[in-house]
């Protein structure tokens, strides 16, 4: 597989089937778009090619943000790195992967520029696949009604993929990320709760030795009071092992 800084030089480049997008852990929702392209690639006879960003834009606009002075809108947690992103690419059958740096140039690009300069002129587009979401160009102003317009001029076809869903629930590297942030909070839960357990064990050693030594006492308050004490801690553990137990078949 190739991989190019933005676009291929002039030399080496060809007309291709392409994508765009993130492609952050290449979940069932990417793979599916890889599939589909690749499909219609091999009746074209074109290389499969995907466009992607680095750093992702919502990265890249919360540090700008940040710089600012303004509120934090958010950078989504990379699921993967670039390396695996493109090795990952490369499994699934992927020709060629352009990784534009997302700057304060692109950002500005008029999404009619993205369309003439970046798909038609130096990525030499002939069929175009993207997800229902796909939005592009300077303040995201570019959508598939404008690719739809400008795609016969620009000399590609276009096609979208519609939003894949796994359970009813749609895919998406947000809902990856989600599902991560939980398991992490389940793992410090576990690992709280663990630490507590441990501490009753501790405490419930201490205390059979303890009452222990008072069996012999003639004092039928304390008599009472040892096995209670006992009880209680012990419960405590049981409660526990079933959260440890619970958390353990909620990980997702």
């Amino acid at each position: 597989m190739e991989i190019f800084r933005c676009q291929p030089p002039p030399e080496v480049r060809r007309p291709c089937a392409l994508t765009i997008g993130n492609f952050d852990g290449m979940h069932i929702g990417h793979q599916a778009v890889i599939a589909r392209l690749r499909e219609q690639a091999q009746a074209r006879d074109l290389p499969v090619c995907v466009l992607t960003f680095e750093p992702h834009p919502r990265a890249y606009f919360a540090a700008r943000a940040a710089a600012a002075g303004k509120p934090e809108t958010g950078t989504p947690a990379r699921i993967s790195t670039l390396r695996d992103k493109v090795a990952r690419l490369a499994a699934c059958g992927v020709d060629a992967v352009c990784v534009a740096r997302f700057d304060a140039r692109l950002a500005a690009l008029a999404p009619e520029r993205f369309i003439d300069e970046i798909l038609a002129h130096r990525l030499q587009t002939r069929y175009l696949l993207i997800g229902v979401d796909f939005r592009f160009g300077a303040r995201r102003a570019g959508d598939f009604d404008l690719l739809q317009r400008r795609a016969p001029a620009a000399g590609f076809e276009l096609a979208r993929l519609d939003t894949i869903e796994h359970d009813h629930q749609r895919v998406s590297s947000s809902a990856v990320r989600a599902a991560l942030r939980q398991r992490e909070r389940l793992a410090q839960l576990g690992a709280a709760v663990a630490k507590i357990s441990h501490d009753l064990r501790n405490i419930l050693t201490t205390a059979q030795l303890f009452a222990d030594r008072l069996e012999a006492s003639a004092d039928p308050v304390v008599e009472r009071a040892a096995p209670k004490l006992i009880g209680s801690i012990s419960r405590a553990i049981s409660l526990c092992e079933a959260t440890l137990a619970f958390g353990k078949a909620e990980e997702p």
